[in-house]
């Protein structure tokens, strides 16, 4: 446990990555959207769009902007509390480690692992964190299938 401890102290911890690559991939992806439109009179057609569906699309679209920020925020909390838990793991190893608060993934993980450690079992790390990850799984697979109904409304 002492060497995964050390590897983890190795690596780059870098926890606001998920959050910039987010802001580059909306500044391209609302670029490309609106950039689109410019040329073929998007606002004039919204005002005589008597179907509402391309305000349906839209409303997608920018719902899908929404939740893929949320997502994004919440994994960079993820990452935060994963630092601060690295640290706290590598100066009191697992067993003196001791969590406040349950509201985040990693130190959920963290506790079922050390309470699988202390009932002297052996824990099954990549379903613990298949369990924890799950929540985000599902908010990532929601942003997917919103794309995919605006890609297909949206085509000709």
């Amino acid at each position: 446990m002492r060497d995964l401890a050390r590897a983890g102290a190795e690596m780059k911890h870098r926890p606001y990555r998920t959050l910039l690559l987010w802001i580059i991939w909306v500044l391209a992806a609302t670029g490309v959207y609106f950039g689109f439109y410019q040329d073929a009179g998007l606002w004039n057609f919204l005002s005589h769009d008597k179907t509402r569906i391309t305000w349906i699309i839209l409303a997608f679209f920018i719902f899908g902007l929404a939740s893929s920020l949320a997502l994004s925020i919440a994994l960079t909390k993820e990452s935060l509390a994963a630092r601060q838990i690295e640290e706290d793991v590598r100066d009191k190893g697992l067993i003196g480690f001791e969590t406040t608060s349950e509201s985040r993934a990693v130190a959920r993980y963290f506790q079922s692992l050390k309470l699988a450690m202390d009932s002297n079992s052996k824990p099954d790390a990549e379903a613990l964190l298949n369990v924890e990850l799950a929540v985000f799984q599902r908010m990532s697979r929601s942003i997917e299938v919103t794309g995919n109904l605006v890609l297909s409304w949206g085509s000709p």
